[in-house]
């Protein structure tokens, strides 16, 4: 199997609303050979991805994919769930897929996706997944899938932006990534809405000044009779853990400014998991 052309749609499109992605296969000499006649393909994919077993596919049943598999599917429609069930994995929501074929060994793969450069690599992944099954070849799928998780850990949103987008989601407005930019579009033509992490089109410079100081947000919240936690600014070890025993465990550790949740250390249960988790601050924040 080898891919002939991609072809990304980053808003609604002719298959679906969500965002998705056309991969062209070709399944060079395959589309007639179902999954159930090539020596343990099936038995091997299930090892490999057992997310599979959860799939219902178009009967709509407990395990359907795999009743799919044992009655012979054709491998575009095995590549499909394949990758569906990989950003699965890492995290991603992802359900929409189909495969349809065009002519021969030529068929079109539609996968939903979040992160587009992740889930390119996946669809590589994938398809290098299917020659090995097919060859019955070893391939060295837990490094490929580590390198995946890394491309993911730099595009994917920060928790502030991704609250805001998935927000915008359940009130069924789209969301579109501005090229690769940080810059989300909520919304379509002159309804549509830029946001970057939190800020928005009307924030105004000294709102996101204000917003970087977390102690200073907490503190005009709290003027406001704002619920906030309950928190302190410390400046030594003896300030840290009297002010832990007066919040009382656990606690959570954080540097003042910051986004994203860059060095929030959570969950931290007791004295002497503070006082390791003060020093391992103290030494990224390089004070």
């Amino acid at each position: 199997m080898k891919i002939i052309q991609k072809r990304i749609y980053e808003g609604k499109n002719i298959y679906s609303h969500k965002k998705c992605i056309r991969i062209d296969v070709d399944l060079e000499g395959y589309c007639e050979t179902p999954s159930n006649k090539i020596p343990n393909f099936n038995f091997n994919l299930l090892k490999i991805i057992p997310e599979l077993n959860e799939h219902r596919c178009g009967i709509d049943e407990d395990r359907g994919f795999v009743k799919r598999l044992e009655e012979g599917t054709y491998l575009a429609h095995v590549c499909e769930h394949t990758i569906i069930a990989l950003q699965n994995r890492l995290g991603i929501d992802v359900a929409y897929g189909k495969a349809r074929e065009i002519e021969g060994d030529f068929y079109y793969i539609i996968v939903q996706y979040e992160y587009k450069k992740t889930t390119l690599e996946i669809i590589n992944l994938a398809i290098d997944l299917m020659n090995s099954l097919i060859k019955q070849e070893a391939i060295n799928f837990e490094e490929r899938l580590s390198f995946v998780r890394s491309i993911l850990l730099k595009e994917e949103i920060g928790p502030s932006t991704k609250a805001i987008c998935n927000a915008a989601k359940e009130y069924n407005l789209p969301v579109i990534q501005l090229a690769n930019s940080g810059i989300y579009q909520i919304g379509y033509g002159k309804m549509g809405r830029l946001i970057e992490a939190t800020i928005g089109e009307k924030t105004s410079c000294l709102s996101a000044d204000i917003s970087c100081d977390k102690l200073l947000t907490k503190q005009l919240l709290e003027i406001q009779n704002i619920p906030v936690a309950q928190g302190y600014k410390v400046f030594n070890i003896v300030d840290l853990l009297k002010k832990a025993d007066e919040i009382g465990y656990p606690v959570v550790l954080k540097p003042q400014f910051g986004s994203k949740g860059k060095n929030v250390l959570l969950n931290i249960q007791n004295e002497k998991q503070l006082l390791k988790s003060y020093e391992v601050l103290k030494k990224k924040l390089k004070i």
